[in-house]
């Protein structure tokens, strides 16, 4: 079943969404068209977020005006978040994000390096860099909102950047399995990863950095 669903996603065979897609409409296997109303939505917010305004006002705004989710119902700022932060906007999709444990029937996140990106799978709404101007503010104010005297908790927040690619390097949580004859234990260890690796991985990108995670403990 893995095997059939990656073979489908690296020949680009199979493309669907669901549950639909915000932003576009379906029109035949495989093909989405842009939904001008929703697109020019999602075009305001970029536009709102990169002249300074806060994803609660982008929220306020924009349902104001009439903007709903796909099943109609009201929009909030993580809603507008994610949104904001797909590489959709831009006409990419990435898959293999995920995979199911058949034996656990739990829902496993992949490492990045083996994300599949597929670009120009969708019509963009906007460009590339423009997508990145967005990345770089949403970056900035969630490394400002822990920076501040509310939020403070990680002595080495923004004080630490990647040794390749000059990327600050963010605090994460990575889940850990231990399976041997005795032992089947979940855990979690705490590392710093570079921004980058975070965001595109370590092979397959143009903006990919292969450096290595960083042990807590060690640092």
């Amino acid at each position: 079943g893995h095997n059939a669903h990656r073979f489908r996603q690296i020949n680009h065979t199979g493309f669907n969404f669901p549950h639909g897609i915000y932003g576009w409409d379906k029109v035949a296997k495989d093909k989405y068209v842009l939904h001008e109303e929703q697109a020019n939505f999602l075009r305001q917010a970029v536009q709102m977020v990169l002249n300074g305004l806060s994803l609660h006002n982008v929220a306020v705004v924009l349902n104001e005006k009439g903007a709903v989710s796909t099943n109609g119902k009201y929009m909030y700022p993580c809603n507008w978040k994610a949104h904001l932060r797909s590489e959709r906007l831009y006409g990419c999709v990435v898959s293999n994000k995920y995979q199911i444990d058949f034996d656990s029937h739990t829902r496993v996140e992949m490492p990045r390096d083996q994300w599949i990106y597929w670009e120009n799978a969708l019509p963009p709404i906007i460009d590339k860099d423009t997508w990145d101007e967005v990345q770089d503010v949403l970056d900035e104010r969630e490394e400002h909102s822990h920076k501040g005297y509310k939020f403070s908790r990680y002595a080495l927040s923004g004080k630490l950047y990647c040794g390749k690619c000059g990327s600050v390097m963010h605090r994460c949580k990575v889940p850990r399995h231990i399976r041997t004859t005795n032992t089947n234990k979940d855990y979690v260890s705490i590392s710093w990863e570079c921004r980058q690796r975070h965001r595109f991985g370590i092979e397959g990108h143009e903006n990919s950095c292969s450096m290595q995670l960083i042990s807590e403990e060690i640092l």
